[in-house]
Formats: structure tokens, sequence, C-alpha cells
């Protein structure tokens, strides 16, 4: 059965592929679903359907897989925009101000960038906002702002975009996207699918579905109070996600450099031969990104999660097989990768060590 659910093209005809996954939902559960079963939501409704992407297009992605269309429009519109801003323009300042200032850059992509004046010898910004003047594009600044006694003005325009949620959600969905291609319902019922889609699902219902409008003609625009909470509410989740540098990049086999999508290559976490956590790896032009997530949330995966941002962990190098449908986890030695310590660098430790530091701590007594 796997080998169709694998197969979702642009142009197959999406009731075959609704057929394929009611016959797949059945031999995970005994029952077949009425209409879809959403693999994010985990209900099963009567409402439109469409074969999206499972990377957005617009930041390079080709494969699709059937989804329901109000989640994937949803996601589409509030996150997937800023983020293609932040991969596609970079995150580099001067690329950010050429953007900025270039006579071709859209009233929509603008108002996603924060600008303001850096001053020579003051710790503050000043902000900066643009308006269209006729053809022209003019930036301004509060006069107020200005006031710097005798002071003469010496600045340079800067820029910030802050879309480090909206790359979070993207990439998080991106990865449950693809292992539920490849893996159907026994991914999304298994206890990583499970946590993985709680944490979309709270998204959607918390900050999309309260916002969906028809023809929503603004994507990824969200107010300044509405932003400050989806970054809150990400806080905790920050750990799902690295960007991987060229240098590591460049140390891995042809296959992972590919990135997960396209290679069915991926890193895990093993011990003892159980692996306990993968990070799939999403690649965005010349850019590339490592989903963390746990394959098992026992004490020694929620270990992995709890310790991620203290302790540096080995993953080694892994691959689904689609034709065996399976795992394989004897990568040749020497291919691993360290994930980045968020606070205080530590030497590796197996991820059985780090159960023994959690369990002794007392977190995961409520559990």
């Amino acid at each position: 059965m796997m080998e169709h659910v694998n197969k979702l093209t642009a142009r197959e005809p999406l009731g075959l592929k609704l057929e394929q996954y009611k016959s797949d939902f059945r031999s995970v559960t005994g029952e077949p679903f009425k209409y879809f079963f959403c693999p994010i939501l985990h209900v099963d409704e009567d409402i439109g359907l469409t074969k999206g992407h499972i990377v957005p297009a617009s930041l390079g992605g080709g494969q699709r897989v059937l989804q329901r269309r109000d989640v994937d429009n949803g996601f589409g519109s509030f996150f997937e925009a800023e983020s293609a801003d932040a991969v596609t323009q970079g995150l580099q300042r001067d690329d950010l101000v050429d953007r900025v200032l270039s006579d071709s850059a859209d009233s929509d992509g603008l108002q996603r960038f924060r600008q303001w004046l850096e001053v020579e010898g003051e710790d503050r910004r000043i902000p900066v906002r643009s308006i269209q003047v006729d053809c022209d594009k003019e930036f301004v600044v509060l006069k107020s702002d200005l006031q710097l006694g005798e002071k003469t003005l010496a600045a340079r325009f800067a820029v910030e975009l802050d879309a480090r949620s909206s790359i979070l959600i993207t990439c998080l969905r991106a990865s449950f996207l693809y292992w539920f291609k490849q893996l159907g319902y026994r991914y999304v019922f298994s206890n990583e699918g499970i946590f993985v889609a709680s944490v979309l699902r709270l998204v959607y219902k918390r900050f999309i579905q309260p916002r969906q409008r028809p023809n929503r003609k603004k994507p990824g625009l969200m107010s300044q109070d509405v932003k400050a909470e989806v970054n809150e509410f990400c806080l905790q989740f920050a750990n799902f996600l690295r960007p991987v540098p060229h240098e590591t990049v460049n140390s891995w086999p042809p296959e992972l450099r590919k990135g997960t999508i396209d290679s069915n290559w991926f890193l895990a976490l093993i011990d003892g031969g159980q692996p306990y956590g993968r990070i799939t790896i999403l690649k965005f032009g010349n850019e590339f990104c490592g989903v963390l997530t746990p394959m098992i949330t026992d004490a020694r995966g929620w270990a992995l999660l709890d310790l991620a941002a203290n302790l540096h962990l080995e993953f080694t190098v892994a691959k689904w097989n689609a034709n065996k449908a399976q795992y394989e986890f004897s990568p040749p030695a020497g291919n691993s990768l360290i994930w980045p310590s968020a606070k205080d660098p530590t030497q590796p430790i197996s991820i059985h060590e780090a159960a023994k530091l959690v369990l002794a701590s007392g977190r995961l007594k409520n559990a």
C-alpha cells in the first residue's frame, strides 16, 4: 500500500489518491474515514481538498501531498509568505537594505520588514515608515524622533525581518507532511506524528482559523500584537529548528546534501540500536534547515527535546528505504552532526545519559 501512497503528483486524479489514503487509514485503524481524516486537525469532515506542496512553492518545493484546502491555504497565507521573504532574501543586512530600497519592492513585502535609522553614538533606533508618493517610494520619520540636541545626525538605514516563528512553523509543517507522505497514517498515529500534529493544530486553531477570510489579499501580514503572541507561543518549540551551516552540509554524503525530501536521507539519534529522535533536513535553494523531532516520546525521547537547548547531542546519517518500507540505520562511519547548543556548550552525550539527567531533575514526574 505504501508504494502507492508515496506518489502524489499534480496530474494524479484527486479522487484516486483519496481512495488510496482511505485504504491506508483502514489498514491502520480498522475502519475507513468517511470524507478525509486530516492528519493535522484529526477530524473527518466534508470539506474541499487539494494537492498541496510539502515545501511551499515559493521556497522551491515541488512534491505534493493530499491536504485540506483551508488548512493548506491558512498556513500559506499566515506563515509561508514571510518565510519565503526570509529565505529568498536572506537575513544579511545589506541584502535586506537593497530589497527595501529597491523601487521594485512590493508594498506588501515592505510591511513585513521593520525599518529604522541607527544613530551613531545613540543606543536607540529611530523608526522609519515607507510610503508611496505618486510613483515614488519615500521614507519618513517623525520629527520628534530626530531631536538630538546640538548633535549632528549621523545615521545609517537598517532593516530587520523577524521571521523566526514563521520559519519554524513552515519547517515543522513541511517535515510533518513529508513523513505523512512517506508513511501514511501509521506516521499520523505514531507518537511523533501525534506530538507534531498537536503543535501544528494549536497554531492553526489559535492563530489562523479565527482570522481566516475568503480571498485574503495580504498573505503573511499580522498585527504586531498577534505577531508577538505567535512569537511567544513558538518560543517553547524554538529548539526544534536550526539553520545548518554550509561547512557542515559540505561534509555530508551527496544524498543528504539534496535534503530529506528529495533523498529520503535524514539524521537519527540512536541509543542501543533504538532511534529516539531525528533531524529532517529541509533545503530551500542554497539554504538548509534541520527540524528536530522525537521519534519516540518516552523518557529518552523527551530528554532529547528538554536538553537540546543545553547539550550537544550527536546524530548519525540514516535513510528511509521506500521500496522496503523501512528505516536503515547503518550509515557510513564519520557522518554525523552535533545539534548546536543554544546556551552552554558541552561535550556530546548519549541520549541514555541525557535521559538520566532529566529523570534525576524530576521534570518528568508529571509527564
